[in-house]
């Protein structure tokens, strides 16, 4: 073999190599792609999922939105007791089935009182110390 033979036969070894190495890298590439679809998947079905569950709690709002008014002027403080801050308690149904009770607590909120927001500050505290 004449020198130009031996360069061109290590020329094509090297290049094998590096062939053999850029598929090993293309093959990694290739699943890494595959288990980011998975993953892209497994989201987009979070997504929907999400989606559905708040699209049937806005139309669970609005069903029972009346419902909530009809109960807030049932109360006896309306324009002082706030549904919003109810704290549900418990409820059972009457055994005639035709009477609900729901057990709740909720504030008697004073309407002459303001609400007073203050500035924030930092407090601290300082100690005298001995020189001896």
């Amino acid at each position: 073999m004449s020198g130009a033979g031996i360069a061109s036969f290590a020329m094509g070894i090297a290049n094998r190599v590096t062939i053999s190495d850029l598929q090993s890298i293309t093959d990694k590439h290739d699943q890494q792609i595959i288990i980011l679809e998975e993953r892209i998947n497994v989201t987009q079905q979070a997504v929907k999922r999400l989606q559905l569950d708040f699209n049937s709690l806005v139309d669970d709002y609005s069903k029972h939105k009346d419902d909530f008014m009809e109960l807030k002027d049932t109360l006896p403080c309306i324009a002082e007791c706030p549904i919003e801050l109810a704290t549900p308690k418990g409820c059972f149904l009457h055994s005639d089935f035709k009477d609900l009770y729901i057990r709740f607590d909720i504030p008697k909120i004073n309407p002459t009182l303001q609400i007073v927001e203050a500035d924030p500050f930092k407090l601290v505290s300082v100690q005298k110390t001995r020189l001896v």
